[in-house]
């Protein structure tokens, strides 16, 4: 009885490790995408390296990464996510169109070297300035999202002796 406890317990252990691993995969995956963004947004760091629409691409990476692992991250860095995503971009702008970039284009064609942008990137941003969002909430929001995305690295499920799961 005793060996079959620990048994569990171990295969419980086992189990832990690889959703820990998993996540830190989802981390490694997710992280370098969803600071190219926040620089494309807030115009700091590498930002000029992401065009118009490289940062549309790298959303539909960020989301296919998201909803195919949704399940594993929990409903804090869920609804972290959502919010991050809401502030860099407008969605569902109609049939077969790509989601809009929250910001102007303006700002984004003054702060790029002359001769680099392309005209037909004016389309992809908002059209309502009052559509924009400022650069402080794209900045809390990426904030609260990467906290909760050291959060849930953090948590992980333990087991009792007769391995049932107990969160932490």
């Amino acid at each position: 009885m005793v060996t079959r406890a620990a048994r569990r317990i171990e295969d419980a252990q086992w189990a832990n490790r690889k959703v820990i691993e998993r996540r830190i995969e989802l981390y490694d995956d997710m992280a370098p995408l969803l600071n190219d963004l926040f620089c494309f947004f807030t115009r700091v760091g590498h930002y000029r390296d992401v065009d118009p629409p490289d940062a549309v691409v790298r959303k539909r990476k960020l989301d296919k990464l998201f909803h195919t692992n949704q399940h594993r991250m929990g409903r804090d860095f869920g609804e972290h996510y959502m919010a991050f995503m809401d502030a860099c971009f407008v969605t569902y702008v109609g049939p077969g169109q790509d989601a809009r970039l929250r910001g102007w284009a303006d700002d984004h064609r003054h702060e790029r070297e002359s001769g680099k942008w392309d005209a037909a990137w004016d389309a992809l941003f908002v059209a309502d300035h009052a559509l924009a969002t400022p650069v402080s909430d794209v900045k809390k929001r990426y904030d609260e999202l990467m906290q909760s995305f050291s959060d849930f690295g953090a948590r992980h499920a333990d087991y009792d002796a007769k391995g049932r799961r107990q969160f932490s």
